[in-house]
Protein backbone atom coordinates (compact mmCIF):
# COMPACT_ATOMS: atom_id res chain seq x y z
CA UNK A 1 0.00 0.00 0.00
CA UNK A 2 1.78 3.63 -0.73
CA UNK A 3 2.56 5.77 2.29
CA UNK A 4 0.06 8.06 3.26
CA UNK A 5 -2.61 6.67 1.81
CA UNK A 6 -6.21 5.92 3.29
CA UNK A 7 -7.06 2.12 2.83
CA UNK A 8 -10.56 2.62 2.20
CA UNK A 9 -9.21 4.59 -0.59
CA UNK A 10 -6.72 2.04 -2.52
CA UNK A 11 -9.87 -0.52 -1.82
CA UNK A 12 -12.34 1.88 -3.72
CA UNK A 13 -10.01 2.63 -6.65
CA UNK A 14 -6.49 1.03 -6.84
CA UNK A 15 -5.90 2.17 -10.41
CA UNK A 16 -5.64 5.73 -9.09
CA UNK A 17 -2.97 4.97 -7.33
CA UNK A 18 -1.10 2.38 -9.34
CA UNK A 19 -2.36 -0.32 -8.37
CA UNK A 20 -4.64 -3.17 -9.74
CA UNK A 21 -7.43 -4.35 -8.83
CA UNK A 22 -6.99 -8.27 -7.19
CA UNK A 23 -9.90 -8.73 -5.21
CA UNK A 24 -12.00 -12.22 -5.35
CA UNK A 25 -15.37 -11.59 -5.68
CA UNK A 26 -17.37 -14.07 -3.12
CA UNK A 27 -21.26 -14.88 -3.29
CA UNK A 28 -23.00 -15.03 0.64
CA UNK A 29 -23.60 -18.75 -0.74
CA UNK A 30 -19.84 -19.23 -0.32
CA UNK A 31 -19.45 -18.15 3.03
CA UNK A 32 -22.58 -19.40 4.70
CA UNK A 33 -21.15 -22.71 3.20
CA UNK A 34 -17.87 -21.89 3.90
CA UNK A 35 -19.27 -21.23 7.67
CA UNK A 36 -20.98 -24.07 7.90
CA UNK A 37 -17.65 -25.95 7.27
CA UNK A 38 -15.35 -24.38 9.34
CA UNK A 39 -18.35 -24.30 12.31
CA UNK A 40 -18.54 -28.28 11.76
CA UNK A 41 -14.75 -28.74 12.81
CA UNK A 42 -13.86 -26.11 14.86
CA UNK A 43 -17.06 -25.14 16.84
CA UNK A 44 -19.27 -22.45 16.80
CA UNK A 45 -17.95 -19.18 15.60
CA UNK A 46 -20.00 -17.00 18.73
CA UNK A 47 -17.29 -18.80 20.88
CA UNK A 48 -13.87 -18.02 18.80
CA UNK A 49 -14.85 -14.68 19.03
CA UNK A 50 -15.80 -13.87 22.67
CA UNK A 51 -12.95 -12.00 24.25
CA UNK A 52 -14.05 -13.81 27.95
CA UNK A 53 -14.92 -17.15 29.04
CA UNK A 54 -18.42 -17.74 29.61
CA UNK A 55 -17.89 -18.20 33.08
CA UNK A 56 -16.47 -14.69 33.72
CA UNK A 57 -18.95 -12.88 30.90
CA UNK A 58 -21.98 -14.16 33.23
CA UNK A 59 -20.10 -13.04 36.37
CA UNK A 60 -19.59 -9.79 35.17
CA UNK A 61 -23.04 -10.19 33.88
CA UNK A 62 -24.59 -10.66 38.01
CA UNK A 63 -21.97 -7.64 39.53
CA UNK A 64 -23.35 -5.35 36.86
CA UNK A 65 -26.88 -6.04 37.80
CA UNK A 66 -26.32 -6.45 41.62
CA UNK A 67 -25.05 -2.51 41.36
CA UNK A 68 -27.35 -1.21 38.56
CA UNK A 69 -25.02 0.54 36.68
CA UNK A 70 -26.37 3.92 34.91
CA UNK A 71 -26.08 3.38 30.66
CA UNK A 72 -22.34 3.51 29.60
CA UNK A 73 -21.08 6.18 28.14
CA UNK A 74 -17.90 7.09 26.16
CA UNK A 75 -17.50 8.96 29.59
CA UNK A 76 -18.29 6.79 32.38
CA UNK A 77 -17.15 3.40 31.14
CA UNK A 78 -13.67 3.27 32.79
CA UNK A 79 -15.94 3.95 36.03
CA UNK A 80 -18.07 1.31 35.51
CA UNK A 81 -15.20 -0.96 34.86
CA UNK A 82 -13.48 0.25 38.01
CA UNK A 83 -16.57 -0.79 39.50
CA UNK A 84 -17.57 -4.12 38.43
CA UNK A 85 -13.65 -4.95 38.52
CA UNK A 86 -14.29 -3.96 42.40
CA UNK A 87 -17.33 -6.27 42.43
CA UNK A 88 -15.73 -8.93 40.82
CA UNK A 89 -13.25 -8.99 43.68
CA UNK A 90 -15.87 -9.75 46.12
CA UNK A 91 -16.44 -12.88 44.50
Amino acid sequence: MPLGHVLSHVFEDPQSLGSEDLGIQVTLETLESLRCHLEGEEGSSAYHLDFVSPDFSEKAAAAAAELELPQVTWFNSWEIFDMIAARLEVY
